[in-house]
C-alpha cells in the first residue's frame, strides 16, 4: 500500500462529531493531483486500515459520549432507581422492552471501530439504539416490542446488518426490566462459548437447551437421557436401512404438520402416514401427544449436542453418581 501514492503521503486527520456524538474521522491526504481511478478504489480499504491503526495505537482514541455510558450504566449498576433520571438527562427514553446484542467482529476490527459501524447501520433501522463497548466487547441495546421481536423482519434486518458490518450478532432473550441487562449480557456470553451456534445471527432463546446441557458437570450422564424410543429407531434404521429417524426429526421440526413434513421429505402423504404408523408400532409412542413429541424433540437436541461436542458414547464408562 506504500506504492499507491495515497497512503504513503502525509495526511491530515481530525475527528468529527455531531454535538457530543462522535461520528468518525475526516482524513485528507496531501496530494498534488486529483485522485485517479485506482486510488479511488483503494479509499475504502485504506480508510479501514487508518481508522483501525488510530484506535489500536491510541493515537486518537474514540471519544465515549454520555449517551454511550447509558448502556454501561445498565451493565454495571445493580440499583435501577437512577436509570430513568440518567436517561432523561441525555434525552434518551429508558426502554421498557428490549434486547441486548453482543457483537463479535469476524474481520480484524477493533471493538470501537465495530461500535461506530454498527451505530451507523442500526440507527436508521431502529427508533433508538445504544451501542457501546463493555469489557473489550461491542454491545448494543435495542428497544423493541415482543411482537416486533418475534417477527421475521427483525431477523432479516439483523442479517443485513451483520453482512454489512462483517460481524456476528448474539441476541439476548427479550426482557422488560432494565435491571436485567447484565443478566442478558451473561447469557449472551455463555451462548458465545457454545459450539452449537451456527450462522451470523444467533438468538439465545434458540440455544436454551444447549445452554442448560453445557452446565452439566459430567457429559457421561447425558446419553442416558436420550429417549429409548429414539435409541430403538436408530438401531432399527441401521439394521434395516430405513429412514424412520430422519422422518421423525422432520415431522417434529414441522410441528407435527403432515402436509409440511411430506413436502420437506418429498414423499406422498400416505407414505408419511405409513412411516409414522410404523414408528408408533415399534415404540408405542403416540405422535399426536404434545408431551411425547416434546420429549422426542428434546432427545434429538441432546443427540445433536453430544455430536457437536464430539462425545463418543462408551457403555463401559459408568454413569457418575456424585459430582
Amino acid at each position: 500500500m506504500a506504492e499507491d501514492q495515497l497512503s504513503a503521503g502525509p495526511m491530515l486527520i481530525t475527528p468529527l462529531a455531531n454535538g457530543t456524538e462522535p461520528i468518525g474521522y475526516l482524513v485528507m491526504p496531501a496530494l498534488n493531483k486529483p485522485l485517479n481511478d485506482l486510488q479511488a478504489l483503494l479509499i475504502n480499504s485504506i480508510g479501514q486500515v487508518i481508522a483501525g491503526s488510530l484506535v489500536k495505537n491510541q493515537i486518537m482514541p474514540t471519544a465515549e459520549s454520555q449517551r454511550d455510558r447509558l448502556l454501561n450504566l445498565l451493565l454495571t449498576e445493580h440499583q435501577g432507581g437512577t436509570f430513568a433520571d440518567q436517561f432523561a438527562e441525555q434525552h434518551v427514553q429508558l426502554p421498557t422492552a428490549m434486547v441486548l446484542i453482543r457483537c463479535e467482529p469476524l474481520a480484524d476490527q477493533a471493538p470501537m471501530i465495530l461500535q461506530q459501524r454498527l451505530r451507523y447501520l442500526m440507527m436508521p433501522r431502529f427508533k433508538q439504539v445504544l451501542v457501546s463497548t463493555y469489557q473489550q466487547q461491542c454491545v448494543a441495546l435495542i428497544p423493541i416490542s415482543l411482537v416486533a421481536y418475534n417477527q421475521n423482519q427483525f431477523k432479516l434486518t439483523l442479517q443485513q446488518i451483520t453482512k454489512q458490518a462483517d460481524c456476528r450478532l448474539i441476541v439476548s432473550q427479550h426482557y422488560v426490566n432494565p435491571e436485567d441487562t447484565f443478566a442478558a449480557y451473561t447469557v449472551c456470553e455463555r451462548t458465545a462459548q457454545l459450539k452449537t451456534g451456527r450462522g451470523r445471527v444467533i438468538f439465545c432463546e434458540d440455544q436454551f437447551y444447549n445452554l442448560a446441557l453445557a452446565r452439566v458437570n459430567h457429559l457421561e450422564i447425558l446419553p442416558f437421557f436420550i429417549n429409548p424410543a429414539l435409541r430403538l429407531l436408530l438401531a432399527y434404521d441401521q439394521q434395516n436401512h430405513t429412514e424412520l429417524v430422519p422422518t421423525l426429526d422432520v415431522y417434529l421440526r414441522a410441528t407435527c404438520n403432515l402436509t409440511r413434513t411430506a413436502k420437506q421429505l418429498y414423499v406422498h402423504p400416505n407414505t408419511l402416514r405409513n412411516r409414522l404408523h410404523h414408528i408408533t408400532t415399534l415404540t408405542g409412542c403416540d405422535l399426536r401427544d404434545a408431551e411425547t413429541c416434546f420429549k422426542l424433540a428434546a432427545s434429538f437436541k441432546l443427540r445433536q449436542f453430544l455430536t457437536q461436542h464430539q462425545y463418543q458414547y462408551r457403555p463401559d464408562i459408568p454413569i457418575p453418581t456424585q459430582d
